[in-house]
């Protein structure tokens, strides 16, 4: 199983574990607390609390084990995972996309986002770290059109992108899912 970085605030390195170390502390509510506490923050709209909350959350990387290095980071292995968000979706929606992507044989992970108003959602592949942009942007197309929507993020397409903690006791692993493919032809 790959090995990901855990992250304190600003991108301070704090342990390595396995992915599924992650998944799993989201769905047994390991960062319960912090997380509600910011949900509640934001759902009040106080503002000039919602940062210094969102500091204190532990981010992790999807793309690998990284270390600190002169004041940047310097990935030490890539696992070929790949991270997708969308920040927001209507309540029913949200179900729909959920089902969607329980049943999608890409998906190795999804869950709530640390906001509780979205999914985030993890597939493997098999390409190594130079085909990382080109099989990030394939699966995006891809999931656009599977999802219908066209709020999905971006940002993982930066190798140092990291994922904040959340917490969802309905967060779905799939250990058998299928590397999403860079070359081979698939059904959008």
């Amino acid at each position: 199983m790959s090995i990901v970085t855990l992250f304190g605030y600003p991108k301070r390195v704090i342990s390595a574990q396995p992915l599924l170390t992650f998944i799993s502390k989201i769905k047994r509510g390991y960062y319960e607390d912090i997380v509600e506490r910011f949900r509640d923050m934001h759902l009040r709209e106080l503002d000039t609390l919602i940062e210094p909350q969102r500091r204190q959350i532990p981010r992790f990387s999807i793309a690998g084990n990284f270390k600190l290095e002169t004041h940047q980071l310097k990935l030490i292995n890539y696992s070929g995972y790949l991270f997708f968000e969308i920040k927001y979706l209507h309540p029913k929606e949200y179900e729909h996309v959920r089902s969607l992507l329980y049943r999608n044989p890409y998906v190795f992970a999804s869950f709530k986002n640390v906001m509780g108003h979205g999914i985030c959602f993890i597939l493997r592949s098999e390409e190594g770290i130079e085909s990382h942009v080109k099989i990030f942007r394939r699966a995006y197309r891809y999931f656009e059109k599977k999802l219908g929507t066209k709020r999905l993020s971006k940002a993982g397409e930066d190798i140092q992108h990291l994922c904040t903690m959340s917490c969802d006791t309905k967060a779905h692993v799939n250990i058998a899912s299928i590397p999403f493919p860079l070359r081979a032809q698939i059904k959008y």
